[in-house]
């Protein structure tokens, strides 16, 4: 299967879980989404390994799902980890620090954070400053600066 058409059934898994435990209109909850699917959620701080921002767990036997995040992050970094590793999870990864799973993650999680029809009525309205965009999703300014870019592309035919 053409990367493209993963890419794109990725992101229509996260709409999918955007539209039935959140709203895609409104900041994403990814708490709420994480609850409603099912999976078990674990911050903790990790003050021995800083670097350290989360893994995601499935006990096939039991169908046990967690995910494991440092509670140090920052909150926008803490929603990405969050929802990078529910990603893993949805797409039941088994393997990580695979080039290609990771960028699956990635996209489910900008999805999921920044939906690109949320996306392009907020630039809309205010315009695309980088800094405030970031700042009304709760994401870093590095990852709704990908996503403008992502937009740009998409605008650029």
């Amino acid at each position: 299967m053409p990367w493209r058409r993963v890419a794109e059934d990725v992101r229509i898994l996260a709409r999918t879980h955007l539209h039935l435990y959140g709203d895609h209109t409104q900041i994403t909850d990814v708490y709420r989404i994480v609850e409603g699917l099912g999976v078990r959620l674990i911050l903790k701080p990790f003050w021995h390994d800083r670097g350290f921002t989360g893994i995601a767990a499935i006990d096939e036997t039991t169908g046990y799902q967690a995910i494991l995040v440092n509670s140090l992050l920052s909150i926008p970094r803490r929603n990405f980890t969050i929802s990078h590793e529910l990603g893993h999870i949805v797409m039941r990864h088994r393997a990580y620090g695979h080039y290609a799973l990771e960028r699956l993650a990635n996209i489910y999680a900008a999805e999921l954070l920044m939906p690109m029809d949320r996306i392009i009525a907020q630039v809309r309205l205010y315009g695309p400053n980088v800094c405030y965009l970031a700042g009304i999703n709760r994401v870093s300014v590095s990852a709704m600066s990908l996503r403008l870019q992502e937009l740009a592309a998409i605008l650029a035919g």
